[in-house]
């Protein structure tokens, strides 16, 4: 320490002597004198009408911004381009542009890939070392959505908000300090002028202006950059002609409207009426045009250097690359830290001088002000409004009203105190040992602790150094932290795949627990002592002795009026009858008409009045059967009387059903809502396996195959689907499964469904399992369920006229016949779908005799069907089972050399004819026949 000259009194500064911090004054006050006299020059020029020369000056090559407008101390480079599809070779060519552009930010538009391809691809070539990559997407319309950022690592630390919006809008928010904020919202919005394409972009219109206002209200610096696929020269005209703008125009309206500044239109001079080519952003082998801007706030255009169209040279779409430039200390620069002492005053008004006739003139002005204020510019929100009455009352309050301002004191420091030695003293010490442990060469002396311009940035510099280098550490750490409980996570539920596969199902799919494990018990034995019970049964036995008396109270008997008890003697018992089924609280009405339905439903109310039953008569649902076309649709609501009240209901439509007691039931026996349900049992596991960590692929197969298939395999017992439409259902569990394991899309299935690996169970293979399985056990049952298939199988061989049991009779013929006799009506039928199934996979049922004579039909052995051509025979099979011919032998004579006449047939016992003894229509084949 060296004392010479040093008084306390005196104002006391650092003085540091051979010390290599000596050098940053130097660097700090030592500004290149090129780069001063640059930026100077651009500001001069920067609003500098310069006509002759704009098509030379405006069009760039990507080769030739190598110069000193990049040098990044001096410059924030923004810029925006349409890739139109972005892939491997494109992002080559960006990173390129990176480089040679030096871009901070980059926001490519109409991306047409998924923002985690984009870091996958750009993780290859390096670029995530500089860049944090940011974007968004809409996975229902991948061809035409998705933006990508490109964001300086340096500049993304300050990233304070990042928000998303139909995969064509991302909004970053910047905090570089609490009065320093910048908002940048890229936007890609939708080509194209037909209805649909005005209504999305008015809405992508909308929810920019929505983004704007938070952000102004948040003062912060904006700018608005990308595709906006809209002319600014339409809106130019219909803004000349004094006529309705467009809606899909609101955004530019908007813009306009709050000063802010189109970077390129104010420093090129474009004149969109007569658009030069070399002022264009889109340009195609017919035309070319002005879509893409960059829009700059009021705030921002002070610090604009310089905006440029460049030209892509490497042909990766046809839309040019928007760059700007900012000046970058004015962007980031910091407020100063005043030392001077900002009094304070608060405003006194004298309101007792003010006469009747000056509160009148007071309330007139405030009046007309705040008309003409709401006139000129009409307040969308409440805050709005509010802003402007507060304006208005505070201004004529000033104007108008007499006030004095009062100095607000602020209690002063004791200077002769601070100056003490046995005040000072102690506070110097730690800012000795503070400079000896940073071990900086050179000899020092203390004299004040107001420390200059120079080593307060100093300090600021390394302070924020060494958060940055702690708050990495920190995220670091964290981490390794989370990884580690994530492989945590992976082992445990490993384990239980193993050992435990219930608990690892409840642990993925989050189920609610409906069971309580006790697995000991502390209980008192006979002589009141606690002893503590392990084993199962005994637990059993302990809990539910405890849960039977718990709630018990003591029985005592006790005397009872005779009036009372006549009052609780039994009444005379009375009973109603109504057609219904009910179980707890489900019920169901059937009946042939509305007016039916209503006296049922009077019953029922009544019933349920005087048994005190509640119920939401709103939650009935109504399932209508009747004939359905285009010009008599379903009614879309129904108005039914039950009871004393009017209810409307919407009746179930006709491709939807209805669930009644855990039973899906559709009007007019329609099964597209079974593969609905698939759909979105496929749906639910596929977003529950992607929120989870952790999950492997082996415990992703058994979920699969042990929740999935039971659960599509009850849903499908009564309805066979078409194998390529089941193929169809499982295809999304597919792709999920090979993107999680990094296949390709086209990787065969084969590798997921044989045994040697995965052992994925299909539906298709499912489906013929169980319902051959079930078929066959049915076929074979006996009480009601084998007299339901005896029915069952009686009624199709009189539908299909088979000469014995369907499961002997029915081939590949005789399936294609079915399916095209009545398509409609046999396109469901269960027992025709699972013989079916049973005849394509070659399986045959053994002969039984006693089955055979029970279902056979006399009239044998040649069969129609075997004689006459298909076509023939499904054309005129509605005549041969109107009259129960089955048989060649019962059109012939006995000897079978001739066929029978009409007449002759007439006399049949089997034939139907009409009233007057004749046969019914359809006898023109019949001629035919005997014709030739």
């Amino acid at each position: 320490m060296d004392n010479k000259n040093n008084n306390i009194d005196d104002p006391i500064q650092i003085h540091i002597i051979n010390s290599p911090l000596t050098t940053i004054e130097k660097r700090k006050n030592d500004d290149p004198v090129h780069i001063r006299n640059y930026k100077k020059r651009i500001k001069k020029q920067k609003f500098k009408n310069n006509n002759n020369n704009n098509e030379k000056s405006n069009l760039y090559s990507i080769d030739d911004q190598v110069n000193l407008e990049n040098n990044k101390k001096v410059f924030f480079n923004i810029a925006t381009l349409n890739i139109r599809g972005l892939n491997q070779l494109k992002l080559i060519n960006i990173y390129n542009i990176l480089k040679k552009c030096n871009l901070d930010f980059l926001a490519l538009t109409e991306t047409k890939i998924g923002i985690k391809s984009v870091r996958f691809m750009a993780k290859e070539l390096g670029i995530t070392e500089k860049y944090v990559i940011q974007g968004t997407i809409d996975n229902n319309k991948q061809n035409s959505t998705g933006i990508v950022l490109f964001i300086k690592k340096q500049i993304a630390n300050n990233i304070s908000d990042i928000q998303v919006q139909l995969g064509r809008i991302v909004k970053i928010d910047f905090e570089f300090s609490k009065y320093n904020k910048f908002s940048i919202i890229s936007i890609y919005n939708k080509s194209g002028n037909c209805k649909q394409a005005r209504e999305e972009q008015q809405t992508v219109s909308q929810l920019v202006i929505n983004m704007i206002k938070i952000a102004r209200r948040n003062q912060q610096k904006i700018m608005v950059l990308g595709d906006f696929n809209l002319n600014f020269g339409k809106y130019e005209k219909l803004k000349n002609r004094n006529v309705r703008i467009d809606n899909q125009f609101s955004i530019f309206k908007y813009l306009e409207n709050h000063n802010f500044v189109d970077a390129h239109k104010s420093l090129l001079n474009i004149n969109d009426q007569q658009l030069k080519e070399s002022h264009s952003t889109f340009k195609n082998s017919i035309t070319f045009s002005r879509i893409d801007y960059i829009w700059l706030s009021e705030n921002l255009d002070n610090i604009l250097v310089n905006a440029k169209i460049i030209q892509d040279d490497c042909d990766n779409t046809d839309h040019k690359l928007l760059l700007v430039k900012l000046d970058r200390k004015e962007l980031f620069s910091q407020p100063s830290l005043l030392n001077k002492t900002i009094q304070s005053f608060r405003i006194k008004y004298d309101y007792n001088k003010l006469t009747n006739e000056n509160k009148e003139h007071i309330k007139d002005i405030t009046k007309a002000e705040l008309d003409e204020r709401i006139k000129n510019f009409t307040p969308t929100c409440i805050e709005e409004k509010w802003s402007i009455y507060n304006h208005v009352i505070s201004v004529i309050k000033k104007k108008e009203i007499e006030y004095t301002e009062i100095r607000i004191a602020n209690e002063r420091a004791d200077e002769e105190l601070k100056n003490n030695i046995i005040y000072r003293g102690p506070r110097i010490s730690p800012k000795q040992k503070m400079l000896n442990s940073l071990e900086i060469k050179g000899s020092f002396y203390l004299a004040s602790y107001n420390f200059n311009s120079l080593l307060q940035a100093a300090y600021i510099k390394e302070a924020e150094e060494m958060f940055n280098i702690a708050q990495i550490n920190l995220n670091t750490e964290l981490i390794k932290r989370k990884e580690t409980k994530i492989n945590e996570a992976i082992e445990k539920r490993q384990q239980d795949l193993e050992f435990d596969k219930k608990r690892m199902i409840d642990n993925v799919i989050e189920r609610e627990f409906k069971k309580i494990y006790i697995d000991r018990v502390i209980a008192k034995d006979d002589e009141e002592d606690d002893i503590l019970i392990t084993e199962e049964n005994e637990i059993k036995k302990v809990v539910a002795k405890h849960f039977q008396n718990c709630a018990g109270s003591t029985n005592s008997f006790k005397e009872i009026s005779q009036d009372w008890i006549e009052e609780y003697q039994p009444k005379e018992p009375k009973s109603i009858t109504f057609p219904g089924c009910a179980y707890m609280d489900d019920t169901g009405f059937i009946t042939n008409n509305k007016l039916n339905l209503e006296r049922i439903l009077k019953i029922a109310d009544s019933f349920y009045k005087l048994n005190d039953i509640k119920i939401n008569k709103q939650k009935s649902e109504l399932l209508l059967r009747k004939n359905v076309n285009k010009k008599n649709p379903l009614d879309k609501k129904v108005n039914i009387n039950f009871g004393q009240e009017t209810i409307e209901i919407e009746p179930t439509p006709c491709n939807q059903s209805s669930r009644f007691l855990g039973v899906w039931i559709n009007a007019y026996n329609n099964n597209k809502h079974i593969e609905q349900q698939i759909k979105n049992e496929i749906r639910t596991i596929i977003k529950n396996l992607s929120s989870k960590k952790g999950i492997t692929d082996k415990m992703m197969i058994y979920l699969f195959n042990s929740l999935i298939i039971p659960i599509i395999e009850y849903r499908t017992q009564l309805h066979i689907i078409e194998d390529a439409k089941l193929d169809e259902l499982m295809a999304p569990f597919r792709m999920f499964i090979k993107n999680k394991l990094k296949f390709a899309k086209t990787a065969p299935n084969a590798i997921l469904e044989t045994n040697f690996i995965y052992n994925l169970n299909n539906f298709v293979a499912n489906q013929k399992q169980a319902k051959i399985t079930n078929f066959v056990l049915q076929m074979n049952a006996e009480g009601i369920l084998g007299s339901i298939m005896k029915i069952r199988f009686i009624d199709l061989q009189r539908q299909m006229l088979l000469e014995n049991h369907p499961i002997y009779t029915i081939d590949n013929k005789v399936i294609q016949i079915i399916k095209r006799i009545n398509n409609k009506k046999n396109q469901n039928h269960f027992i025709i779908k699972n013989i079916e199934l049973l005849v394509e996979n070659n399986f045959s049922s053994l002969r039984n005799n006693t089955i055979l004579s029970e279902y056979s039909i006399e009239g044998g052995p040649t069969v129609l069907r075997n004689i006459l051509s298909k076509e023939v025979y499904i054309k005129n099979f509605k005549f041969f089972k109107d009259n129960n011919i089955i048989f060649l032998g019962q059109i012939t004579t006995l000897d079978k050399k001739h066929i029978l006449s009409i007449e002759e047939l007439e006399t049949r016992s089997y034939v139907k004819l009409k009233r007057k003894k004749k046969l019914q229509k359809n006898t023109k084949f019949y001629q035919k026949l005997l014709k030739k």
